[in-house]
């Protein structure tokens, strides 16, 4: 059976359903987000698109990379430039790849001006991801264009100890555990986890991800909590390829050192008023290097440090018409060093305001607004107004119309080893406006839901290429305006079997709409017009097993040059051989692209074909 029929297959099974979770794996999750308004709000009353992923469920799947957890997001397109550990970005909704803000518990994990390689972000110790599609600048300031992705880091209401290791195709080998000790109000954790291989190429293509983090959290009573945290991870990645993706070097390579950490409390003032203070940093250690071993090979070294502190206030005030009203204010520091080129930094001061009114039953709304005071970019204000309303028929209709803004990179402003820099840019700005009808079916929790965005990008900052005799590749420039919009489906339902099936389509149109380069009425590059996702999972007390299919239309890379479409085929199960009381002990198998479906996600550039990965977990709680 090919892939197009095992998709085909999937999506007539059911409408969707929700890929179940195990259930020793975590505490049943709460059914509240935050990320979308920075306070507690029920998942199904929420006045945006939002996705959450469990850590329970990206267990029993066998994922562990953020990049491919976020694939089954509708509206997110991830584009891996090769092998495992290869350059990876978002696109998400049609904006650029440095549009989406990450945090990790409320730490922001973008360089400064929104840059992410997703290739090394890893989710062994996650609890759940929250995923917001669409502007939320206003609430978390500059990078968040089209959306904000918080990963939330383990936690668990029990002590416990979990272990895992497999190893398989490509020289595979990953290993990854956590132990949590819980005490009352105080949760402490540490976690630790290793992956490599040596990659789909011939040679000098080996990856490894070295990853540590650590947390604590005190709850001693209602409003009053501590949380801190800290994540290091160690990355290399070895290419041999050229700009044009040709293997040729033996010795290229780069190596990303990154440390965030955290610390979140909360205390209340009164009966009705709540402040909240965060204070995060976010440091980057990366070297880029090649040595001269072949004929016209050019040598390199090229070292990069850069830092993001940020300090985080806020008051929560409830408000006697069952509301809540949050006044902050935050600062950051941002600095980067490029050994070769430059050193710069530059403050950001933000104020923000948030009404929020009703508890979903049946309507809530709010409305924001922000101010950021740059030193080099100047005054910016952005704002949202978003609502919900639930009917007796069991539909909900949400709206939300707002703008956003996203500050330059230093490497866009600075002249780098490769790049001349811009002084001048300006910050991008966009005007975003959605609508979504989401209806409950027959079981509790399934729904179906279809939301139309529509997106305007303007002052879009773009690279332009110098002729090939140039000293450096080219420079970066405010080009112009861009819109993209499209419609949104996922469906999912929930049903007291085992059996689960959630599936997703995305269409999306993006057109260049003012242009000095005679590019008005192109699309932009590297987002399908066309993109599904099903996933069918059946879960029991000696196991489960899952399978997903992604497919994902034509589209324009460099040169106007159509990829074609593709589909990817993934399968893991779970054998449980040992289930007590307090222990769990298990077999894992995980197939990825299990059809050896051969697609370059980027021109030229080869993804990985079938890797299957065998191994197992243990889980002890005490």
């Amino acid at each position: 059976m090919n892939a197009s029929r095992v998709l085909a297959l999937l999506v007539a099974v059911a409408p969707g359903v929700v890929a179940a979770q195990t259930p020793q794996d975590t505490v049943t999750l709460a059914p509240v987000t935050v990320t979308a308004t920075r306070l507690p709000v029920s998942r199904s009353a929420a006045p945006a698109a939002i996705t959450v992923i469990t850590g329970a469920q990206l267990r029993a799947r066998g994922i562990t990379r953020l990049a491919d957890a976020l694939r089954d997001v509708p509206g997110a397109a991830v584009v891996q430039s090769g092998s495992f550990g290869a350059q990876t970005g978002l696109f998400l909704r049609g904006g650029e790849s440095d549009y989406t803000k990450v945090l990790v518990d409320g730490v922001p994990l973008n360089d400064a001006g929104g840059s992410i390689d997703l290739a090394h972000v890893s989710v062994d110790d996650v609890d759940r991801i929250e995923i917001v599609r669409g502007p939320a600048s206003v609430l978390w300031g500059s990078d968040a264009m089209t959306g904000v992705i918080q990963i939330f880091t383990r936690r668990s209401a029990e002590s416990r100890f979990r272990m895992s290791a497999r190893g398989g195709t490509y020289a595979t080998r990953d290993a990854a555990g956590d132990v949590t000790l819980a005490r009352g109000a105080m949760q402490v954790s540490a976690a630790g986890a290793a992956h490599g291989t040596d990659g789909v190429l011939d040679f000098n293509n080996a990856y490894r991800n070295r990853h540590a983090s650590a947390s604590l959290r005190l709850e001693p009573g209602e409003r009053r909590a501590l949380r801190a945290m800290v994540r290091h991870t160690d990355a290399t990645y070895h290419y041999p390829t050229d700009f044009l993706g040709a293997p040729v070097d033996r010795d290229q390579y780069r190596r990303e050192k990154r440390l965030v950490a955290g610390v979140d409390a909360s205390t209340p003032l009164s009966a009705s008023t709540t402040l909240r203070v965060m204070v995060g940093a976010n440091e980057l250690d990366g070297i880029s290097d090649n040595q001269v071993d072949r004929p016209g090979d050019i040598a390199y070294h090229d070292e990069t440090e850069a830092s993001r502190r940020v300090v985080d206030g806020r008051l929560d005030v409830t408000l006697p018409i069952d509301g809540t009203f949050t006044a902050g204010a935050d600062w950051t520091r941002q600095r980067e060093t490029n050994t070769s080129n430059f050193e710069a930094s530059r403050i950001n001061r933000g104020y923000y305001l948030q009404l929020l009114a009703g508890n979903g039953v049946p309507w809530l709304v709010t409305l924001g607004t922000r101010v950021d005071d740059n030193e080099k970019f100047g005054r910016f204000t952005t704002w949202r107004a978003s609502g919900s309303w639930s009917f007796r028929t069991d539909t909900r209709i949400r709206a939300t119309v707002g703008t956003a803004f996203k500050e330059p990179a230093f490497a866009e402003v600075f002249n780098t080893s490769f790049t001349r820099g811009n002084a001048s840019l300006q910050p991008e700005r966009s005007r975003s406006v959605e609508v979504s009808v989401e209806q409950e079916l027959l079981t509790e929790g399934s729904t179906i839901a279809v939301t139309w965005f529509d997106q305007r990008f303007r002052d879009r900052v773009d690279f332009i290429p110098f002729p090939p005799d140039s000293a450096v590749f080219g420079t970066f420039t405010n080009i112009g305006e861009a819109v993209a919009s499209g419609v949104e489906i996922e469906a999912r339902v929930v049903t007291s079997s085992g059996l689960g099936l959630v599936t997703s389509y995305a269409y999306l149109e993006t057109e260049i709409t003012e242009d000095p380069f005679e590019r008005i009425g192109q699309r932009l590059l590297r987002r399908p017009m066309h993109s599904a996702a099903a996933t069918a999972s059946y879960v029991i007390d000696g196991g489960s097993v899952a399978a997903t299919v992604h497919r994902v239309g034509s589209r324009h890379d460099v040169g106007y040059v159509r990829l074609p479409w593709y589909t990817t085929f993934d399968l893991s199960g779970e054998l449980r051989i040992l289930r007590r009381s307090a222990a769990d002990l298990a077999l894992t198998l995980r197939l990825e692209n299990a059809l050896d479906e051969e697609y370059e996600a980027i021109l030229n550039y080869r993804a990985p074909g079938r890797t299957v990965l065998v191994g197992g977990r243990v889980d002890f709680a005490w």
